[in-house]
């Protein structure tokens, strides 16, 4: 992940920043004195000096999902910052500055990688990758580090980027397809008790293919429910024993049976 990352870093900035390859290096190491003595030629510096997650981007699971007779729920995206120290090394002080300033305005006008500079496998990134370019709260001690690197300083901003990292966790639990109810008429245990369900199923068409907004109710009754995107459905107060659904789809009614409580609720019509 982090060469596909430093190859799109490497193409925006010469490609958007009009930075000659045959003139400038961009490196990603750290610009210790010993680096700095080797260099032949102008070099910007991108040190990277953490990795750490942004808890402010922590996102909440997704709804559940219905897989194989399971509900799973996937957990999201973490969002890690990459914090970068920027720095521009020459052996002229004005050419240092202009080049240092080339690079800050290219990354402050792409607040988001153009996503035709990435490799192919940071395209399909979700969410994408989001930058913050030289912000009050980048608290990063420039002179702290360049003092560890046992070098003088230079002028630098902070750069860092947020990017998303997929643990593909997924919790799997048996789906509840039906909820029951008992209630009684008054306080006496040896009174008699009614039982009402809350049952959820999925109306399909004969194909297998599920059904959305399909109006789902018990026949007789005025209380409807309608299937959602993947033809689900959630319906209360439903009695015991062999009960009858109307389905109506597109103005077509159908009457079907299914047992409460039962393993499961598979609308055909």
């Amino acid at each position: 992940m982090l060469p596909d990352i430093h190859a799109a870093l490497r193409a925006l900035l010469y490609e958007r920043g009009q930075i000659d390859p045959a003139e400038v290096d961009i490196r990603f190491d750290a610009p210790t004195r010993e680096l700095l003595e080797r260099l032949t030629r102008p070099t910007l510096s991108l040190y990277l000096l953490g990795v750490a997650e942004n808890v402010d981007l922590r996102q909440n699971a997704p709804p559940p999902r219905r897989v194989n007779g399971h509900s799973e729920r996937r957990l999201a995206p973490l969002r890690i910052d990459l914090s970068y120290l920027v720095s521009a090394l020459t052996g002229d002080i004005e050419d240092e500055h202009r080049l240092l300033w080339r690079a800050l305005v290219t990354l402050m006008r792409h607040p988001r990688l153009p996503e035709e500079l990435l490799p192919e496998a940071l395209r399909e990134l979700d969410p994408p990758l989001t930058a913050r370019v030289a912000q009050p709260e980048q608290s990063v001690s420039a002179f702290d580090v360049w003092g560890q690197l046992d070098t003088y300083p230079h002028a630098s901003f902070a750069y860092t980027l947020a990017v998303p990292l997929d643990l593909e966790i997924a919790i799997s639990a048996p789906l509840v397809l039906t909820r029951t109810a008992r209630y009684a008429r008054s306080l006496d245990p040896n009174a008699s008790r009614e039982t009402h369900h809350h049952i959820g199923g999925v109306v399909r068409d004969k194909a297998g293919a599920p059904i959305p907004d399909a109006s789902v109710a018990l026949d007789g009754s005025t209380l409807a429910v309608r299937s959602d995107a993947r033809g689900e459905f959630s319906l209360p107060d439903v009695p015991d024993g062999l009960v009858k659904l109307r389905v109506t789809v597109n103005g077509q009614e159908r009457v079907v049976e299914v047992r409460v409580p039962g393993a499961g609720y598979v609308v055909e019509v």
